[in-house]
Protein backbone atom coordinates (compact mmCIF):
# COMPACT_ATOMS: atom_id res chain seq x y z
CA UNK A 1 0.00 0.00 0.00
CA UNK A 2 3.10 2.55 0.92
CA UNK A 3 4.30 1.75 -2.25
CA UNK A 4 1.03 2.31 -4.40
CA UNK A 5 0.77 5.96 -2.84
CA UNK A 6 4.55 6.48 -3.48
CA UNK A 7 4.23 5.48 -7.05
CA UNK A 8 0.96 7.64 -7.02
CA UNK A 9 3.13 10.48 -5.66
CA UNK A 10 6.14 9.97 -7.87
CA UNK A 11 3.30 10.07 -10.79
CA UNK A 12 2.28 13.21 -9.81
CA UNK A 13 4.79 15.11 -9.25
CA UNK A 14 6.32 14.43 -12.54
CA UNK A 15 3.43 15.28 -14.16
CA UNK A 16 3.69 18.31 -12.50
CA UNK A 17 7.52 19.08 -13.53
CA UNK A 18 6.34 19.20 -17.40
CA UNK A 19 3.28 21.29 -16.66
CA UNK A 20 3.26 24.65 -18.63
CA UNK A 21 2.43 27.73 -16.69
CA UNK A 22 0.09 29.33 -18.10
CA UNK A 23 -0.85 32.28 -15.84
CA UNK A 24 1.46 35.21 -14.30
CA UNK A 25 3.89 33.37 -12.01
CA UNK A 26 6.70 35.24 -10.90
CA UNK A 27 10.25 33.83 -10.22
CA UNK A 28 10.84 33.19 -5.96
CA UNK A 29 13.84 34.98 -6.68
CA UNK A 30 13.64 37.68 -8.83
CA UNK A 31 10.25 38.24 -9.54
CA UNK A 32 10.54 37.59 -13.34
CA UNK A 33 7.32 36.38 -15.16
CA UNK A 34 8.22 32.92 -16.19
CA UNK A 35 4.40 32.65 -17.96
CA UNK A 36 5.18 30.22 -21.01
CA UNK A 37 8.04 28.14 -19.31
CA UNK A 38 7.69 24.68 -17.38
CA UNK A 39 7.99 23.45 -14.07
CA UNK A 40 11.14 21.51 -13.43
CA UNK A 41 12.83 23.99 -15.04
CA UNK A 42 15.07 27.32 -14.41
CA UNK A 43 14.42 30.87 -14.61
CA UNK A 44 15.68 32.68 -17.60
CA UNK A 45 16.57 35.60 -15.63
CA UNK A 46 18.77 34.51 -12.52
CA UNK A 47 18.91 30.84 -13.04
CA UNK A 48 16.07 29.61 -9.79
CA UNK A 49 14.76 26.09 -10.15
CA UNK A 50 10.35 26.51 -11.03
CA UNK A 51 8.73 24.47 -8.78
CA UNK A 52 5.30 23.89 -8.24
CA UNK A 53 3.68 25.74 -5.43
CA UNK A 54 0.12 24.89 -3.95
CA UNK A 55 -1.84 28.07 -2.98
CA UNK A 56 -1.43 26.66 0.70
CA UNK A 57 2.01 27.45 0.76
CA UNK A 58 1.46 31.11 0.94
CA UNK A 59 3.89 32.72 2.68
CA UNK A 60 2.58 35.55 5.28
CA UNK A 61 5.02 38.43 3.70
CA UNK A 62 3.10 37.41 0.51
CA UNK A 63 0.03 38.31 1.63
CA UNK A 64 -1.13 41.81 0.73
CA UNK A 65 0.64 44.58 2.24
CA UNK A 66 -2.28 46.70 3.69
CA UNK A 67 -2.90 43.35 5.61
CA UNK A 68 0.25 42.53 7.13
CA UNK A 69 0.43 45.79 8.47
CA UNK A 70 -3.10 45.62 10.24
CA UNK A 71 -2.30 42.60 11.93
CA UNK A 72 1.24 44.53 12.95
CA UNK A 73 -1.37 47.35 14.52
CA UNK A 74 -3.14 44.90 16.57
CA UNK A 75 -0.37 43.23 18.31
CA UNK A 76 0.82 47.30 19.32
CA UNK A 77 -3.02 47.77 20.59
CA UNK A 78 -2.86 44.04 22.39
CA UNK A 79 0.60 45.20 23.68
CA UNK A 80 -0.84 48.24 25.08
CA UNK A 81 -3.85 46.63 26.32
CA UNK A 82 -1.87 43.84 28.67
CA UNK A 83 1.10 46.45 29.46
CA UNK A 84 -1.71 49.07 30.59
CA UNK A 85 -3.38 45.82 32.61
CA UNK A 86 0.09 45.34 34.77
CA UNK A 87 0.42 49.42 35.17
CA UNK A 88 -2.48 50.93 35.84
CA UNK A 89 -3.68 48.92 39.26
CA UNK A 90 0.14 50.27 40.73
CA UNK A 91 -0.30 53.49 39.45
CA UNK A 92 -3.64 53.53 41.16
CA UNK A 93 -1.62 53.27 44.65
CA UNK A 94 1.25 54.95 44.13
CA UNK A 95 0.28 57.86 42.00
CA UNK A 96 -2.69 60.76 42.95
CA UNK A 97 -5.41 60.40 40.78
CA UNK A 98 -8.30 62.26 40.18
CA UNK A 99 -11.70 60.84 40.97
CA UNK A 100 -12.77 58.36 38.56
CA UNK A 101 -9.82 58.44 36.05
CA UNK A 102 -9.18 54.39 37.45
CA UNK A 103 -12.69 53.79 36.51
CA UNK A 104 -12.41 55.61 32.96
CA UNK A 105 -8.45 53.58 32.58
CA UNK A 106 -9.76 50.57 32.91
CA UNK A 107 -12.92 50.66 30.18
CA UNK A 108 -10.32 52.58 27.91
CA UNK A 109 -8.47 49.13 28.12
CA UNK A 110 -11.49 46.79 27.77
CA UNK A 111 -12.12 48.98 24.72
CA UNK A 112 -8.45 48.20 23.28
CA UNK A 113 -8.09 45.12 24.47
CA UNK A 114 -11.30 43.91 22.31
CA UNK A 115 -10.60 46.02 19.38
CA UNK A 116 -7.01 43.97 19.49
CA UNK A 117 -8.28 41.14 19.97
CA UNK A 118 -10.89 41.47 17.06
CA UNK A 119 -8.74 42.12 14.68
CA UNK A 120 -6.20 39.56 15.60
CA UNK A 121 -8.83 36.98 15.08
CA UNK A 122 -10.16 38.36 12.00
CA UNK A 123 -11.23 35.05 9.74
CA UNK A 124 -8.90 34.68 6.20
CA UNK A 125 -10.39 33.37 3.13
CA UNK A 126 -7.24 31.57 2.06
CA UNK A 127 -5.94 27.71 2.29
CA UNK A 128 -2.97 28.72 4.49
CA UNK A 129 -4.98 30.47 6.57
CA UNK A 130 -7.55 27.21 7.52
CA UNK A 131 -4.26 25.37 7.84
CA UNK A 132 -3.04 27.63 10.83
CA UNK A 133 -6.47 27.85 12.63
CA UNK A 134 -7.75 31.47 10.92
CA UNK A 135 -10.38 30.65 8.45
CA UNK A 136 -14.13 30.86 9.55
CA UNK A 137 -14.84 27.22 10.77
CA UNK A 138 -11.68 27.75 12.98
CA UNK A 139 -13.64 27.18 16.74
CA UNK A 140 -10.70 28.06 18.29
CA UNK A 141 -10.50 31.65 16.63
CA UNK A 142 -14.11 32.17 17.30
CA UNK A 143 -13.61 30.83 21.29
CA UNK A 144 -10.41 33.56 21.36
CA UNK A 145 -13.05 36.14 19.65
CA UNK A 146 -15.70 36.04 22.12
CA UNK A 147 -14.94 34.59 25.15
CA UNK A 148 -13.28 38.48 26.12
CA UNK A 149 -16.30 39.10 26.70
CA UNK A 150 -16.40 37.64 29.97
CA UNK A 151 -14.22 40.43 31.06
CA UNK A 152 -16.91 43.13 30.39
CA UNK A 153 -19.02 41.02 32.31
CA UNK A 154 -16.80 40.79 35.63
CA UNK A 155 -16.29 44.70 35.47
CA UNK A 156 -19.93 45.36 34.85
CA UNK A 157 -20.86 42.92 37.94
CA UNK A 158 -18.07 44.50 39.70
CA UNK A 159 -19.66 47.91 39.68
CA UNK A 160 -23.03 46.28 41.29
CA UNK A 161 -21.40 44.48 43.52
CA UNK A 162 -22.27 47.14 46.34
CA UNK A 163 -26.50 46.63 45.34
CA UNK A 164 -26.49 42.63 45.12
CA UNK A 165 -22.90 41.48 46.46
CA UNK A 166 -23.63 37.49 46.06
CA UNK A 167 -25.13 37.78 42.93
CA UNK A 168 -22.31 40.11 41.80
CA UNK A 169 -19.68 38.10 43.23
CA UNK A 170 -20.69 34.83 41.61
CA UNK A 171 -21.14 36.74 38.29
CA UNK A 172 -17.74 38.22 38.70
CA UNK A 173 -16.17 35.01 39.06
CA UNK A 174 -18.18 33.87 35.78
CA UNK A 175 -16.73 36.50 34.25
CA UNK A 176 -13.43 35.74 34.70
CA UNK A 177 -13.45 32.40 34.47
CA UNK A 178 -14.56 32.88 30.95
CA UNK A 179 -11.65 35.45 30.40
CA UNK A 180 -8.99 33.40 31.63
CA UNK A 181 -10.43 31.06 29.19
CA UNK A 182 -10.12 33.49 26.16
CA UNK A 183 -7.13 34.04 26.79
CA UNK A 184 -5.78 30.69 27.22
CA UNK A 185 -7.73 30.28 23.37
CA UNK A 186 -6.38 33.96 22.18
CA UNK A 187 -2.78 32.42 23.27
CA UNK A 188 -3.02 28.80 21.32
CA UNK A 189 -4.52 30.75 18.64
CA UNK A 190 -1.90 33.23 18.41
CA UNK A 191 1.07 29.91 18.79
CA UNK A 192 -0.44 28.94 15.62
CA UNK A 193 -0.24 32.42 13.97
CA UNK A 194 3.06 32.83 15.05
CA UNK A 195 3.84 29.64 13.07
CA UNK A 196 2.79 31.08 9.65
CA UNK A 197 5.09 34.09 10.24
CA UNK A 198 7.88 31.94 10.98
CA UNK A 199 8.69 33.24 14.50
CA UNK A 200 9.69 29.98 16.83
CA UNK A 201 10.14 32.26 20.08
CA UNK A 202 7.01 33.90 20.20
CA UNK A 203 5.08 30.74 19.54
CA UNK A 204 7.13 29.06 22.32
CA UNK A 205 6.62 31.97 24.42
CA UNK A 206 2.71 31.86 23.48
CA UNK A 207 2.62 28.22 24.61
CA UNK A 208 4.56 28.68 28.03
CA UNK A 209 1.40 31.16 28.77
CA UNK A 210 -1.12 27.86 27.31
CA UNK A 211 0.38 25.69 30.02
CA UNK A 212 1.44 28.09 32.54
CA UNK A 213 -2.04 30.70 33.04
CA UNK A 214 -4.90 27.70 34.33
CA UNK A 215 -1.80 25.76 36.35
CA UNK A 216 -1.15 28.98 38.27
CA UNK A 217 -4.99 29.81 38.75
CA UNK A 218 -5.45 26.59 39.69
CA UNK A 219 -2.96 26.22 42.29
CA UNK A 220 -3.92 29.84 43.68
CA UNK A 221 -7.34 28.30 44.34
CA UNK A 222 -5.71 25.74 46.61
CA UNK A 223 -3.61 28.38 48.41
CA UNK A 224 -7.33 28.69 51.20
CA UNK A 225 -7.26 25.24 51.53
CA UNK A 226 -4.13 24.68 51.94
CA UNK A 227 -4.34 27.41 55.07
CA UNK A 228 -7.08 25.64 56.50
CA UNK A 229 -5.94 22.06 56.63
CA UNK A 230 -2.41 22.50 58.03
CA UNK A 231 -2.87 24.68 61.15
CA UNK A 232 -0.17 25.82 62.22
CA UNK A 233 2.13 24.30 59.49
CA UNK A 234 0.65 27.01 57.36
CA UNK A 235 3.03 29.63 57.89
CA UNK A 236 5.58 26.84 56.30
CA UNK A 237 3.82 24.99 53.71
CA UNK A 238 2.04 28.09 52.16
CA UNK A 239 5.26 30.00 51.42
CA UNK A 240 6.48 26.79 49.85
CA UNK A 241 3.70 27.02 47.75
CA UNK A 242 3.14 30.02 47.19
CA UNK A 243 6.58 31.42 46.07
CA UNK A 244 6.25 28.85 42.99
CA UNK A 245 3.10 30.21 41.84
CA UNK A 246 4.00 33.50 41.64
CA UNK A 247 6.61 32.46 40.21
CA UNK A 248 5.06 30.84 37.12
CA UNK A 249 1.73 33.31 37.25
CA UNK A 250 4.74 35.86 36.58
CA UNK A 251 6.10 34.01 34.07
CA UNK A 252 2.90 33.14 32.48
CA UNK A 253 1.89 36.49 32.40
CA UNK A 254 5.35 37.93 31.57
CA UNK A 255 4.93 35.32 28.26
CA UNK A 256 1.73 37.13 26.48
CA UNK A 257 2.93 40.56 26.48
CA UNK A 258 6.82 39.06 25.58
CA UNK A 259 5.43 37.04 22.80
CA UNK A 260 3.58 39.50 21.40
CA UNK A 261 6.09 42.18 21.44
CA UNK A 262 8.03 39.20 19.29
CA UNK A 263 5.18 38.33 17.24
CA UNK A 264 5.29 42.27 16.52
CA UNK A 265 8.63 42.11 15.37
CA UNK A 266 8.45 39.65 13.33
CA UNK A 267 5.77 41.23 11.28
CA UNK A 268 7.62 44.07 11.05
CA UNK A 269 10.04 42.30 9.13
CA UNK A 270 6.87 40.64 6.73
CA UNK A 271 6.17 43.96 6.24
CA UNK A 272 9.72 45.11 4.78
CA UNK A 273 9.20 42.11 2.84
CA UNK A 274 6.23 42.68 1.12
CA UNK A 275 7.20 46.35 0.30
CA UNK A 276 10.46 44.44 -1.36
CA UNK A 277 8.24 42.09 -2.85
CA UNK A 278 5.90 44.93 -4.13
CA UNK A 279 8.60 47.41 -5.65
CA UNK A 280 10.45 44.27 -7.17
CA UNK A 281 6.60 43.60 -9.13
CA UNK A 282 6.64 46.99 -10.07
CA UNK A 283 9.99 47.29 -11.67
CA UNK A 284 9.21 43.66 -13.24
CA UNK A 285 5.87 45.68 -14.45
CA UNK A 286 7.40 48.38 -16.17
CA UNK A 287 9.77 46.19 -17.47
CA UNK A 288 7.65 44.07 -19.20
CA UNK A 289 5.05 46.79 -20.41
CA UNK A 290 4.77 47.61 -24.00
CA UNK A 291 7.02 50.43 -25.26
CA UNK A 292 5.78 53.19 -27.35
CA UNK A 293 7.00 53.15 -30.62
CA UNK A 294 10.24 55.68 -31.61
CA UNK A 295 8.98 59.06 -33.16
CA UNK A 296 10.71 59.48 -36.21
CA UNK A 297 13.27 62.77 -36.81
CA UNK A 298 11.49 65.35 -38.34
CA UNK A 299 12.11 66.11 -42.00
CA UNK A 300 15.06 68.10 -43.24
CA UNK A 301 13.51 71.21 -44.32
CA UNK A 302 15.56 71.54 -47.66
CA UNK A 303 14.10 68.34 -49.02
CA UNK A 304 10.80 69.81 -48.49
CA UNK A 305 11.70 72.55 -50.30
CA UNK A 306 9.30 72.50 -53.46
CA UNK A 307 11.31 72.93 -56.83
CA UNK A 308 11.30 76.26 -58.93
CA UNK A 309 8.15 76.06 -61.52
CA UNK A 310 10.18 76.94 -64.52
CA UNK A 311 13.59 75.73 -64.66
CA UNK A 312 16.92 78.21 -64.95
CA UNK A 313 17.61 78.45 -68.69
CA UNK A 314 20.69 76.92 -70.27
CA UNK A 315 23.61 79.09 -71.07
CA UNK A 316 24.54 78.33 -74.77
CA UNK A 317 28.89 77.20 -74.37
CA UNK A 318 31.12 79.75 -75.92
CA UNK A 319 32.87 78.45 -78.91
CA UNK A 320 37.00 78.12 -79.27
CA UNK A 321 38.89 78.80 -82.58
CA UNK A 322 41.74 75.95 -82.40
CA UNK A 323 44.58 76.82 -84.43
CA UNK A 324 46.40 73.89 -86.01
CA UNK A 325 49.32 73.46 -88.10
CA UNK A 326 48.82 77.10 -88.71
CA UNK A 327 45.32 77.02 -89.95
CA UNK A 328 42.14 78.13 -87.96
CA UNK A 329 39.43 75.73 -87.51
Amino acid sequence: MAQFFTDKYLKYRAALQGRAIDTDKPCDQCEYNLRGLRYGGVCPECGTPIRFRRDADLAFDELPLPLIKKFRLSTWMATGAVGGVLVVPVARYMLPAAPGGYEVAVIALIVLWFVAVWRLTEPLDMPQAAIYGLSKRSWLRRAARWLQGGWALAAVAGKLAAATPAVALAVTAGGAVLGIVGVVALALHLARFAGWVRDDFAGKAFNLAVFGIPFAVMLSMLVPLLGVSFGVMRFVVIPLVVVPIALLLAASILAFPVGLLSLNHALGWSVVHARARAERSRELHERMAPRPAPIPPPPDPIELAEPSADPPPIQPVPSTNVVVNGGSS
